[in-house]
């Protein structure tokens, strides 16, 4: 069975303490979706959700530092490949511009880089959403990392999903995640998880 999914306008939240992991579809686009001028449906239901879920007294809201770090780079590719454009730079694909337009990509890199990071933690902040690593029993020792890899390989042996999502759900799980609120549909493959997201698969 694949896993339990709440889309947005269904999603009752507990009333007990709970630990909600947010991933990172669901963050870029809820950072997204904040912008005055954004008309994506997607984008704004999912900054609307952030805000009811930081709103929550109960919920511990998580991520990990792979998360903040794939979200940053994500939104510079993005910031890049438009300022290329508008640039009227002949390229293409990320690989061609920083190979062969060196200066342009150093440019670039330099104009948001530190920008995007700058506004992505103070995202995060607003909306009491911490960084960490999984809190677990063993955490630090052997034994959680050789665990914690073999239960990642089981994933990509059982599901379609790829190797960062199968990190995003090992986090979850074993960080003892009541939810994952992602708008990844891939994630949605995972027998037993418990999934908040835009909409079902």
């Amino acid at each position: 069975m694949p896993a339990t999914v709440y889309e947005f306008a269904t999603v009752r939240l507990p009333r007990q303490p709970t630990s909600v992991f947010v991933e990172t579809s669901f963050l870029t686009w809820a950072l997204a979706g904040n912008a005055p001028r954004c008309r994506d449906r997607r984008m704004t239901a999912s900054a609307q959700f952030l805000d009811r879920l930081s709103a929550h007294a109960t919920l511990d809201l998580w991520t990990t530092p792979m998360v903040f770090e794939e979200a940053v780079f994500g939104l510079l590719k993005h910031s890049m490949s438009v300022a290329a454009r508008r640039a009227e730079i002949e390229w293409q694909g990320w690989r061609d511009l920083k190979k062969n337009h060196r200066a342009q990509f150093e440019t670039f890199f330099g104009m948001y880089a530190q920008a995007i990071a700058t506004e992505l933690h103070d995202f995060l902040n607003k909306h009491q959403v911490t960084v960490r690593l999984p809190r677990h029993p063993w955490r630090g020792s052997g034994e959680f990392g050789r665990r914690f890899l073999i239960y990642m390989r089981w994933l990509l042996g059982t599901y379609t999903i790829e190797p960062a999502d199968a990190l995003h759900v090992a986090c979850a799980q074993w960080g003892r995640a009541y939810a994952v609120v992602t708008n990844d549909l891939d994630i949605q493959l995972v027998d037993g998880l418990r999934v908040m997201a835009y909409r079902r698969r």
